[in-house]
């Protein structure tokens, strides 16, 4: 391995004042989250109405946390919500504030490494920055249900720091940390499973533990390199099993029989382009995006999801060509690019969990990748062209204070479950997850009209959607129109027969009908 350049004492000082600026901008930033509520989107169920994590640090939560739980092993996470409810008790400001500080350590997390890495402490520092500041981290971070994206974040960095100073001096106590580390991560969110793999190519670069002999095909690699990486696929193989199986036992796989193999892959395609967009120009963001075939109709999916999406895929395997003969001249481009293909993979959509398109949550960590070789190109840029460093800084520096703003004003977005929901239509109006919810707070603060509406809007955009239906049963209900919401809700049974809160309304509404009506009632009985 090449020796990390040493830089001068002062820019060492200058670059550690501008981290603390970042890591204080971050904090200000995501501070406001402390009047947040939680929100209806899975909030109940990881916290505000989970009845085991209510109870804070328990034995009994202890032994549950590591049982399968809401289609997912995560017990480091679910132990990390209990030691927020210790802390904070039903304060979701507290909660919200814990994820932003977890935040900007992984800010800082990886501002070391890649200077360790590398030696470059201003080209790190401008990685930690855009990593740090852009709203599509908002998701992870402002949101309370995804505690296990930041969480997972530090342990991913963590595993390689304790990677680098392996590959650097070695030693079974090192080797032992980085398992140690590893695993931890894998019990925040195992999407951390194809960590192994990308290791494999930071050993090419910056490591500089493998090398590309001039017309090699493959580097040269020592045995060694792949077979210390065995034991981390071993834990990942068995991390990722166990999710896949309780997802499946769980029901979140449903989506598989319903989801072609060409439906999700095309969107998986049409995913890391979307995502590299969002990155470029992030607007529009929103808490969910509904999946081409929940709302397009099928004569419609050729030129809406299965031609792009072969677009999409042809122009992933022109990049990676390209990348990949680049490999020897500018490796950096190619690991930037293999760290965002392979961390994003597990969430892309090749396995559909949910009816989502795509998330803002999936890039927290997988963009790191793109934003690593491009810092790096602009680095080797201005090398090549001194003249133009200014220029560079200039336009760097505009790009990350453009970034402010509107991660500002996407954090806002989450503030309780009616503002997001909202924001969510304003973006798409096919979006019946968002209006479903938006429905759902509507009923419960008894809107009753606009309730339905919004339950009518998301069933015109998903007609198969069964929480939209119950939600319509039950308002239909409230507002005495008994017919009707027997209708909705036989609907809604058809459609999931074996929902417990549909049969237990549609038990109440037809004792309601065989009461005999009261005088001057109407035929629904009001």
């Amino acid at each position: 391995m090449s020796a990390r350049p040493i830089e001068p004492l002062a820019s060492t000082r200058s670059q550690w004042f501008a981290l603390l600026a970042l890591l204080v901008a971050v904090l200000a930033l995501y501070a406001r989250t402390a009047a947040h509520g939680f929100v209806a989107y899975d909030d109940p169920l990881y916290v505000s109405a989970n009845e085991v994590v209510q109870r804070g640090l328990t034995l009994d939560g202890l032994r549950w946390a590591f049982g399968f739980h809401a289609g997912n092993w995560h017990p480091l996470t679910w132990l990390a919500h209990m030691l927020d409810v210790e802390l904070f008790a039903d304060n979701a400001g507290g909660h919200h504030l814990v994820s932003a500080a977890l935040h900007a350590l992984n800010a800082l997390l990886l501002f070391m490494l890649v200077r360790r890495w590398t030696g470059a402490g201003w080209t790190a520092l401008f990685v930690a920055a855009l990593f740090a500041l852009h709203p599509l981290r908002v998701e992870s971070v402002a949101w309370a249900s995804e505690r296990k994206d930041v969480l997972a974040g530090s342990f991913w960095l963590l595993t390689l720091l304790v990677h680098e100073r392996f590959a650097r001096r070695g030693g079974a106590g090192r080797y032992a940390l980085l398992c140690a580390t590893f695993a931890l991560g894998l019990m925040a969110k195992s999407m951390l499973v194809t960590l192994p793999l990308v290791l494999l190519f930071l050993d090419l670069w910056p490591l500089e533990r493998m090398r590309f002999a001039p017309g090699a095909l493959l580097p040269e690699t020592r045995p060694r390199l792949v077979l210390e990486k065995l034991p981390l696929l071993a834990l990942a193989l068995a991390a990722g099993s166990a999710t896949f199986w309780i997802q499946q036992h769980e029901g979140a796989l449903g989506s598989l029989r319903s989801l072609t193999l060409p439906e999700r892959a095309c969107n998986a395609f049409l995913g890391y382009w979307i995502y590299l967009y969002e990155t470029l120009v992030p607007l529009g963001l929103t808490c969910f995006v509904p999946h081409p075939v929940t709302v397009t109709p099928r004569e419609e999916l050729a030129s809406v999801l299965f031609l792009p999406g072969l677009v999409a895929l042809l122009g992933l395997l022109v990049v990676s060509a390209l990348l990949w003969r680049l490999r020897r001249s500018r490796p950096h481009l190619l690991v930037g690019w293999a760290w965002y293909l392979l961390a994003a993979a597990p969430v892309i959509g090749f396995v559909q969990v949910g009816e989502q398109a795509y998330a803002d949550r999936y890039t927290y960590l997988p963009l790191i990748g793109p934003v690593l070789a491009l810092a790096f190109e602009l680095r080797a840029l201005v090398a090549r062209r001194p003249h133009w460093r200014a220029g560079v800084v200039a336009l760097a520096l505009a790009w990350l204070l453009a970034l402010v703003p509107l991660t500002w004003r996407q954090i806002g977005t989450w503030r309780d479950s009616r503002t997001l929901f909202a924001h969510a239509l304003v973006i798409s109006d096919d979006n019946f997850l968002a209006a479903s919810f938006l429905g759902e707070v509507e009923r419960l603060r008894g809107e009753l009209p606009a309730a339905r509406a919004h339950f009518e809007q998301a069933l015109e955009a998903n007609k198969t959607y069964v929480p939209a239906m119950l939600g319509l049963g039950l308002t239909l209900e409230q507002l005495g129109e008994l017919g009707e919401a027997k209708k909705a809700l036989h609907r809604a049974l058809r459609n999931d027969a074996d929902n417990a809160d549909a049969q237990r309304a549609l038990e109440r509404v037809e004792r309601r009908l065989a009461r005999p009506p009261a005088p001057g009632a109407g035929k629904d009985g009001k």
